[in-house]
């Protein structure tokens, strides 16, 4: 069965002449080109170019696609521009629960300001921007795939914390990780560096909760319950928290908003991707 997509890449590349100059047109890996070409051809059930280093030189049903495509291709993509433009449905950003807080905090009043509406999708599970599952994703791991875009929102580095005590200052903390009282992140979060910081420093030490949530541990800490690491982006929302000692022996991590390459016409999701950018990049600057 034909798919529009790729017959849109099919008329890109024979606008173009080649298939990495195409990609460079349409936004797109030239492996995603190649394969959407493939694609046409096999639900055609023929060849469409005949390939070189260089150059695509179209086939002689290649020739007769392209003139019956003629202004389709132009047409079709003005349609969804005007669908695009009119649309009100908010733009759907993937993100965890610490996320969430940090997107109303930093960056909803200017998504407001913008006339931009808004749905969170809070999920600790990896949404597939392939299959629509979001438009934005807050990821702290870079995408592999060659469709999806990434842009550096931040920095995630982290720190030993403890509960603030009336003075201001947290508890004493021993030199020895070991003879202190901790709260173990599992589940989800236990190939993090928080617990595996923790299983290198503290693997003797009295655990007094296990909690698959960064914000739960917070929580505890916050009532004293013990000792934590915890990320500072996620410490800022938690003022009955001390900074007890920066960890520098974690490595930063790169913070990424991701969208996929189809997304790059799209003007609202242009718009809110330099915002979110813009007013991450700055809170994480902060943080």
């Amino acid at each position: 069965m034909l798919d529009w997509n790729d017959l849109k890449t099919f008329a890109a590349v024979a606008h173009a002449g080649s298939i990495n100059a195409a990609s460079k047109v349409l936004g797109l890996h030239p492996t995603t080109v190649a394969r959407r070409l493939t694609a046409a051809e096999a639900a055609l059930g023929t060849p469409l170019f005949l390939r070189s280093a260089r150059r695509s030189e179209l086939t002689a049903a290649g020739k007769r696609l392209q003139e019956r495509l003629g202004s389709l291709v132009a047409t079709m993509d003005g349609i969804a521009s005007t669908v695009d433009d009119e649309s009100t449905a908010p733009v759907r950003i993937a993100v965890t629960e610490n996320g969430a807080r940090v997107f109303v905090t930093a960056v909803l009043p200017a998504f407001a300001a913008a006339g931009l509406d808004v749905e969170l999708v809070g999920s600790n599970k990896t949404i597939d921007l392939s299959k629509g599952e979001a438009d934005l994703a807050i990821r702290l791991v870079a995408p592999v795939d060659e469709d999806l875009v990434r842009r550096r929102i931040g920095t995630v580095t982290h720190g030993l914390y403890g509960r603030r005590g009336p003075s201001g200052r947290g508890p004493a903390v021993s030199a020895d990780l070991n003879d202190e009282t901790i709260l173990l992140p599992t589940g989800v979060l236990a190939g993090g560096p928080e617990a595996r910081f923790l299983a290198d420093h503290a693997p003797r030490a009295r655990v007094a909760l296990r909690a698959d949530s960064h914000i739960t541990i917070a929580l505890a800490a916050e009532a004293g319950h013990g000792l934590c690491v915890l990320p500072h982006n996620i410490a800022r929302f938690h003022s009955g928290l001390v900074l007890l000692r920066s960890l520098d022996e974690i490595p930063g991590r790169p913070m990424w908003l991701v969208f996929h390459r189809s997304q790059r016409g799209n003007q609202r999701i242009r718009r809110a991707t330099t915002i979110a950018v813009r007013e991450l990049s700055a809170f994480h600057a902060g943080a």
